[in-house]
């Protein structure tokens, strides 16, 4: 499945020539956006390579992710149904 062009490519090079980890495209139809993935010491250099390339960058930190927090215990509601 060939779903990359040579633009995509040429994008997710320059960002692992800058030390990124990885990257990943979304989207489609030929518009859509490339996260890339780099330590924090290299986003800006990465940034400012994507920016000479012509596409702008914003940083995005990764949060803590979901979690629940209870304020009170949980009680699990049922019924029973007798034939």
């Amino acid at each position: 499945m060939c779903i990359s062009t040579p633009e995509i490519e040429k994008i997710l090079d320059t960002a692992m020539k800058n030390n990124a980890y990885g990257g990943k495209i979304n989207g489609s139809g030929g518009g859509g956006c490339c996260f890339v993935y780099a330590a924090p010491e290299h986003c800006d250099r990465i940034i400012e390579a994507m920016e000479a390339l012509g596409y702008p960058g914003r940083l995005i930190e990764q949060d803590t992710g979901v979690r629940v927090e209870e304020t009170r215990p949980r009680r699990l509601l049922y019924s029973v149904i007798k034939p």
